[in-house]
C-alpha cells in the first residue's frame, strides 16, 4: 500500500482531469502535495493519500462551477493544516443554483430551492475510502 504517489499514478486515478489542471490546482494552493523528488529530468511532485482526497474534493467543487476563490476558501477551512474527516458543509446562493433548480423543477414539478441558500455536503470519509481502494490497486 503506497503512501506517496507520482504524477503518473495521480493521472491514472483522475483520468477525467488533465494533469495540467491538477498542477494548476496545486500551484494555486487548492491541493497540498506530500513533497517532491528530484531526478535527472527535474523535480516531480509526490501526492499523499490526503492529497488524493483533496484532489477529489476540488474536482467535485470545480465540476459544480465553484470559483477558484470559493474553492480555495472551502479547502482552507476544511483541509489545510489538518486532515479533514466527516462531512464538509457549505452553502450556495440561490442565484448560483438557478439552472439546477430549473432542471429539478422540470423533473419533480416543485421548487426545492424555496429558501435563499442550499447546503451541500461532501462526505470526506466516503471519498477517502474510494480513493484508498483505487490507490491500493496501483
Amino acid at each position: 500500500m503506497p503512501d506517496a504517489f507520482s504524477q503518473k499514478e495521480v493521472n491514472e486515478l483522475f483520468r477525467g482531469t488533465p494533469s495540467r489542471t491538477i498542477r494548476f490546482w496545486v500551484e494555486r494552493g487548492l491541493v497540498q502535495v506530500a513533497g517532491s523528488v528530484k531526478d535527472g529530468r527535474g523535480e516531480h511532485r509526490l501526492y499523499s493519500r490526503e492529497s488524493l482526497v483533496q484532489l477529489a474534493v476540488v474536482e467535485i467543487l470545480m465540476g459544480l462551477n465553484f470559483s477558484l476563490s470559493r474553492t480555495a476558501q472551502i479547502m482552507e477551512q476544511n483541509f489545510h493544516g489538518r486532515q479533514a474527516k466527516g462531512k464538509i458543509k457549505f452553502g450556495w446562493s440561490k442565484g448560483a443554483l438557478e439552472m439546477v433548480n430549473a432542471i429539478t423543477m422540470a423533473l419533480k414539478g416543485s421548487d426545492p430551492l424555496a429558501s435563499q441558500e442550499v447546503a451541500l455536503t461532501i462526505n470526506v470519509d466516503v471519498i477517502a475510502k474510494r480513493i484508498n481502494r483505487l490507490a491500493d490497486k496501483l
